[in-house]
Order: structure tokens, then sequence, then C-alpha cells
């Protein structure tokens, strides 16, 4: 008996020992689940109010500062209920549209209201709608400039570079208002205006002639800035618009002489060269510029910039001689001092000449330009000098008259096998040789075999 008491005391004591362990068990596995669902709701609520902050860093500007328990706040955000309490959350724009559209017809004439929805529209995606709303903000606003400005920068996210031209154009031929009168034009509206629209032309690579009129614009705007007309000029000779380039008569002369000079170039085309000596002559500028030419030269008689001067002076004189004496006198200064030439003198020389109808000498020195090695295409500017010589003027005689000019010994050996230049030099000798005494047939056919050359030269 005692045994099995005992027996029945330790399997007692042993069940005891166990229900207490299970007991104990259960506590920790609760208090563990309690402590897990206290923590799962800490967790949610840090979560849920680091989503909401951080949605309020990512909200759009137009919606930050919305005013709290106002009918806006009713628009954008509706309240949601969270483990640690309740959050205003944004509303998306399939919400939000409809809710401004009920709120607009309550206060139509509020034109926030429109652009409100206009930004909602664009939000998703919706462009048509939100062009309206836009263009009706501006009808509504009380500023009319800066309801433009906006609706220009809705073009602008949409990339419609000619419609935000044409809104920025209102903007910036509105007449000033009160407020700008003591403003410096550089920092008014319309003058900023201006400086867009350009900025878009160019980013947006638009014709020239989208640029042309925004200056006309902006000239008839602004007209006592004279900054204006000599930017205006500077892009009318960069894009070589040489005859709209006489918009200096409208302002001013200095800014565009200066212009003229700094863009100087001796191959200039031939309406450029005619508007500055016209603008020079207006101004009574024509003898200092003379003056100033030839001491240059007196200075440096090898200057090409400071002869092309001196030639196109005396072009526009109408004294071609003296013009083509200006050019003989630059080529006996590097005679005399021995000086060499290079293929863009060459090629400047004669082309000059052929502008003045010199045909033999510009000749010479396409001839010399063919042997230079100045220029990578030397040849081919040469060739294609030549051809145009010959097809513009077949009947002119091309002869070599007398004068020292050390390329000339060059034109016989320029060609080291019987090839296409000494031909066509033998062609040009022998059919313009007075020495020769061709028949009065041969001497017809002389305009005939340069045409022939000529096309030859094209193919080759």
């Amino acid at each position: 008996m005692k045994c099995f008491l005992d027996l029945s005391n330790d399997d007692l004591s042993n069940n005891n020992v166990s229900n207490n362990d299970s007991s104990r068990s259960n506590l920790e596995r609760t208090d563990s689940s309690r402590r897990g669902t206290r923590l799962f709701a800490a967790v949610a609520l840090v979560a849920a109010i680091g989503w909401t902050i951080s949605a309020v860093g990512e909200l759009p500007s137009w919606i930050r500062n919305v005013e709290a328990n106002s009918a806006l706040q009713a628009v954008f955000f509706r309240m949601m209920s969270l483990p640690g309490g309740a959050v205003l959350f944004r509303r998306p724009p399939r919400e939000t549209r409809p809710a401004l559209a009920d709120l607009i017809k309550t206060q139509p004439a509020n034109a926030e209201l429109y652009s409100l929805r206009a930004l909602e529209d664009e939000q998703q995606l919706d462009s048509a709608s939100a062009e309206t709303d836009w263009k009706s903000y501006v009808e509504k606003s009380s500023d009319k400039i800066g309801a433009q400005v906006a609706l220009a920068d809705f073009y602008h996210r949409r990339l419609r570079p000619a419609d935000e031209i044409k809104t920025l154009a209102l903007v910036a031929n509105a007449p000033p208002s009160a407020a700008e009168k003591l403003t410096a034009p550089a920092e008014q509206r319309s003058w900023q205006s201006f400086e867009r629209i350009f900025g878009v032309i160019q980013a947006q690579g638009l014709p020239k002639d989208v640029s042309i009129a925004q200056y006309r614009a902006w000239i008839a705007r602004y007209p006592q800035e004279q900054a204006l007309y000599a930017r205006f000029l500077q892009f009318l000779v960069s894009q070589k618009e040489y005859a709209a380039a006489v918009e200096y008569r409208q302002g001013s002369v200095r800014e565009g002489l200066a212009i003229y000079e700094q863009s100087f170039q001796p191959l200039w085309d031939p309406e450029l060269v005619k508007s500055y000596f016209d603008l020079l002559r207006e101004t009574e500028n024509l003898r200092k510029f003379l003056d100033q030419t030839r001491a240059a030269l007196n200075a440096n008689p090898e200057d090409l910039n400071a002869t092309a001067r001196l030639f196109y002076y005396y072009q526009q004189e109408g004294k071609l001689d003296v013009a083509q004496q200006a050019i003989a006198d630059f080529r006996a200064h590097k005679e005399s001092s021995k000086s060499p030439w290079t293929s863009q003198e060459l090629y400047i020389c004669a082309r000059l000449l052929e502008d003045i109808h010199v045909y033999p000498e510009s000749a010479r020195y396409y001839f010399a330009l063919y042997n230079s090695k100045g220029l990578p295409d030397a040849q081919e500017q040469a060739i294609a000098g030549l051809t145009n010589l010959l097809l513009t003027a077949p009947e002119t005689p091309i002869r070599f008259g007398s004068g020292e000019l050390s390329m000339y010994r060059d034109i016989a050996t320029m060609d080291q096998g019987p090839g296409y230049l000494n031909g066509i030099l033998s062609l040009l000798l022998n059919s313009s040789d007075p020495a020769s005494h061709y028949s009065e047939e041969e001497q017809r056919a002389v305009p005939y075999f340069h045409r022939s050359r000529a096309a030859e030269l094209l193919v080759w």
C-alpha cells in the first residue's frame, strides 16, 4: 500500500508539476500573443503615420495648403480609420474631378476652381478637358496675364510649342502695367515672356521666320531698347537674312555698325555688303571707314581682312579697276616679301576677283589653289571655281598676261601626268592666245569647248 500511495503521491506530484508547467506555458503564449497584437498595432500605426507624412510630402503643390474643414478639403481628402486613429487620405483624380464640378456649379465665378480641376484633369491624362478648364481659368481670372502664363505652362507640359508661343505672345505684347512702371525692362513680365519665347524656339528648332516675327514684335514693344536692334541684326546676319538687316534704321546706328564690324568676313554675301555700305553712306561714315582701312593696310600690307574691306569700298563706289588693284597690291607685297600663300588667301582672292568679273585673274588663283596644301579640299574648291567660271562666261577669253607671280610657275607642273587640269590649262591657253591667230570658226568654238570641259569637270 505504501508503495501504491507513494506511487500515487509521485504521480499526483508529477501531475501537479505538469499542470503548473502547462499553465505557465499558456500564460506565456497569451502574453506573447498580446504583445504581438500590441506590436502589430504599433507597427501599423507607425506605418500609417509614416505613410501619411510621406503622402503629404508627395502631395501636389496645389493642395498642400488646403484649409482644414473646408469644402476643398472634402474634395481632395477623405477620412479613413486606422488602428491608431483616423487619417486623411488623398482622393484620386477620378473622385476629385466630379467633386470639383459640383463645387463649380455653386461658385461658377471662382476662377481658382477651374485651375484646380485643370490640374486634376492633367493628373488623369485628360488633356482636352484640362485645356478647356485652363481657358476657363483665363476667362474668369482677374489676373489675365498670370492666367495666360499658366495656360502657356500647360502647353509647355504637353509639348505644344506653337500654342505656347501664341499664348506667351499675348503676355509679351500686353501694355505695361502700373505696377511695373519703375521696373527695369529686363525684369518686366513682358520682356521675360519674349525671352521665354526664344527659349522655346531654340529648344524646338523652329524656323527662322518665327524668330524674325518675334524679334519685330519685341522691338515694337520696347522701341527704346537699343540692345534689341543689335541682337536682331546679329541674328539676321547669322541666318544670312541680309535684306532684312535694314532694321537698324529704327534702332541704334552705333550698335548696328558695331555688329557689322564684328561680323565682317572677306567673302560676305553681296546683299550684306550693300547693306553695310548703305549704312556707312547714310551715316556719313564712309570716309572714316576708308581712313581706318588704309591705316590697317599701312600697318600690315598682308592683312587680307583689310584688303577685302578696301576692295568692297571701291566695288560699292563702282570703281572696279581700283578694287582689282587692291588685290594686285596685296599680291605684289607677298611677292616682294616672299611670303608663302595660304590656300585660304588664294581662294578669297579668286572669289573677290570673280565677283567683279575679272575672270582671267580669278582663274590664275584657282589654278594655284589646286596645287596648294593648306586645305584638305583645296583641289575640289579649285575645280569647282574653274567650272563655275567656264559655265558663267564661256565666251570670255581666259589667258595669262604679264605679271610676275611665283604661283604661275606651278601651273604647268601641278599635274605630273596628262591629267585633267593640264588638259584644261592647255585648252585655255591654246584657245585664247592672241598670238595663235585662230580662224573665225575656231574662235566661235571656244564657248562650246568651255561648256564641254565644264560638264566633264562636274562629273569629275
